[in-house]
């Protein structure tokens, strides 16, 4: 392979840009102000009775939580916001716990979510790989025709159509006409009875 030509080629700087893109997504992502902790440290704030207010999210699998007001803070300060993440078979547990707190007393507000994609984000998780495909096609058809953008360009032939002015030859023109007549006669009468 010509490495020159793969990088002078506008993919390698697609890809560079998509996992640009995808980079720079993953670190600005914001939590929406949640601290990140430890679901162990998630799961002792639940025991200890120090959460006011809790969401479960199950299609991230986030805990969010807001800690309670210590009696020591400034008034009308707000609790810290944490957030924490459980795997299969944590979320049992978390979720009695949770119950028993909001059985005492110590938790006001305890909610579950369950997120479901928008119309447009599930059409576009949709059309996105049929558009790849079409894409892709269409980049295969490009470079089977030779290249140079003239992907399904079929009515554009480059057959050259006959003019007046171009010479109008015969088998009466060319020498050795008659010797030819002939031999396309036998073989004429060869084709007709083979035997």
């Amino acid at each position: 392979m010509d490495v020159k030509r793969i990088l002078r080629g506008p993919w390698v700087w697609i890809v560079i840009a998509v996992l640009g893109v995808l980079i720079a997504f993953q670190f600005l992502a914001t939590n929406g102000g949640y601290e990140e902790i430890d679901t162990s440290e998630m799961y002792e704030y639940i025991r200890e009775g120090e959460v006011d207010e809790i969401t479960f999210v199950d299609g991230d699998q986030e805990i969010r939580a807001t800690l309670a007001v210590p009696d020591d803070a400034a008034e009308g300060a707000e609790g810290r916001q944490v957030l924490a993440y459980w795997v299969q078979g944590q979320q049992r547990e978390l979720l009695l716990a949770t119950q028993e707190g909001v059985d005492a007393g110590e938790i006001s507000k305890s909610n579950s979510e369950n997120p479901r994609p928008s119309f447009f984000g599930s059409m576009l998780a949709t059309l996105i790989p049929f558009a790849l495909i079409i894409l892709l096609f269409l980049f295969l058809m490009n470079q089977v025709q030779g290249g140079g953008g003239r992907v399904m360009q079929f009515s554009k032939s480059k057959a050259k159509l006959i003019t007046k002015d171009m010479p109008q030859t015969s088998f009466a023109d060319v020498a050795g006409a008659v010797e030819a007549i002939e031999e396309l006669g036998e073989i004429k009468e060869f084709l007709a009875e083979p035997a």
